[in-house]
């Protein structure tokens, strides 16, 4: 049987706002970000999910509640579905990482896939982390709507991985969300949420 699956991003942070890499370091939401889940929730509200799921970090634990409220569901946890840790670049900004780790940036910023950046998990490793949880979340659920909310990173490179053919092709912005298809083992990407922008 097919699961649907709403897969969304959390909302705005300080850190987001800064440009700053948030990775794995717990950074709340700000009153915009409360504002985009508001709206995200609203225009998922005839959606009728079984489930909603969210990473463990606040921003999106936050996000999720917000969104599960119309439905009196609770917001059930995986921290598989976390944003990609970062290693010693966290809490800087992109600016600061160009500036303190030029050849790192580079390579980075060239081949994503390729490149490690130190003492980081690499694209594969959150990948392969992110695809299982979401296939333990969605298995549970066979033929019912599930919302998941988690993060930029793990979120971006799926959807390039089922619909672009470039990393930084489906980069995603604050409480963006898609749809997927479940089914047997395997997901399909048929676009934007309803009322989402495209």
């Amino acid at each position: 049987m097919t699961t649907l699956l709403y897969l969304a991003r959390h909302g705005q942070t300080d850190w987001n706002c800064q440009g700053r890499y948030q990775g794995q370091i717990d950074i709340p939401l700000n009153d915009r970000g409360r504002e985009e889940a508001r709206s995200l929730a609203e225009k998922l509200q005839q959606s009728r999910p079984v489930a909603i799921w969210a990473s463990d970090l606040s921003r999106a634990r936050e996000t999720a509640a917000i969104v599960a409220a119309p439905h009196n569901l609770p917001v059930q946890i995986h921290p598989g579905l976390r944003e990609m840790h970062f290693g010693s670049w966290q809490g800087l900004t992109w600016q600061q990482i160009e500036q303190r780790f030029p050849e790192a940036w580079r390579l980075w910023t060239e081949d994503p896939l390729g490149y490690n950046i130190p003492g980081a998990e690499s694209v594969g490793e959150m990948e392969t982390r992110f695809k299982q949880a979401l296939l333990e979340i969605c298995g549970k659920y066979p033929g019912g709507t599930v919302f998941v909310v988690t993060h930029g990173g793990p979120m971006s490179r799926l959807l390039s991985e089922l619909a672009a053919d470039e990393f930084w092709e489906m980069l995603q912005g604050n409480c963006a969300c898609n749809m997927l298809r479940f089914c047997r083992d395997r997901f399909q990407y048929l676009g934007p949420a309803p009322n989402m922008p495209k």
